[in-house]
């Protein structure tokens, strides 16, 4: 059955039990495109990992070439176009995605912590078309995010949202590999209130594709 080869692993939905994210050759999805995380896998073969970003939602499946379409609230998107992305990429081993730059604390006095990144990210592609930074357990109270803007191209657009304690910030852009770097090292995480630490999720995606992930208590 179409279904069953082309999904080779599927999260049924969390209350009924049922699957229902296949018709014929596509796989169709609750939320927007930048409310996922697409990665290539790492243990079978051309096959793509859709990680739904939401709990409670559409869960992680794995796919193979046989859904020809991803279909999302707000887009289509072409199985041969997403990994085709994966085609771009320099030799960057994937294991190492929690290795490749490290977030910590740069500056403290006794009311806030400043987070930074230390070391210059290896950016893996050549140009940079979009920038997505997705936050789990963001308190737009006693936290905050600043970036130099400046850095980006005049055309770039830039948006964010903040939704049940996450935050998710979207660049489009046309950058090279050096100029994203630069942009990187702006980026600054500040917590205004030291009394009580809590888990954070942080995601950094490239061009569709998640190059950096780690869980921090802030």
């Amino acid at each position: 059955m179409l279904e069953q080869s082309a999904f080779l692993i599927e999260e049924s939905d969390s209350i009924s039990g049922v699957t229902h994210k296949t018709t014929a050759d596509k796989a169709i999805y609750s939320g927007k495109f930048s409310e996922y995380i697409v990665t290539k896998s790492k243990l079978i073969k051309e096959s793509l990992v859709v990680t739904d970003m939401l709990n409670d939602r559409d869960g992680v499946d794995i796919i193979n070439s046989l859904i020809k379409e991803l279909i999302f609230s707000d887009c289509v998107k072409k199985f041969s176009e997403i990994y085709s992305n994966f085609i771009e990429l320099k030799e960057v081993q994937e294991s190492n995605l929690d290795n490749q730059f490290k977030f910590s604390i740069t500056e403290e006095d006794s009311e806030n912590f400043t987070y930074r990144f230390k070391e210059a990210i290896d950016i893996p592609f050549y140009s940079v078309r979009s920038i997505k930074i997705f936050i789990n357990g963001y308190n737009e109270i006693s936290e905050s995010i600043n970036f130099d803007l400046d850095l980006l191209r005049d055309e770039s657009q830039y948006k964010y949202k903040i939704t049940s304690n996450t935050i998710e910030i979207i660049i489009l852009t046309n950058l090279t590999a050096s100029l994203t770097k630069e942009f990187f090292k702006t980026f600054t995480y500040k917590k205004m209130d030291s009394s009580c630490s809590e888990i954070k999720e942080i995601y950094i995606i490239i061009n569709d594709i998640l190059i950096y992930k780690t869980e921090i208590e802030i």
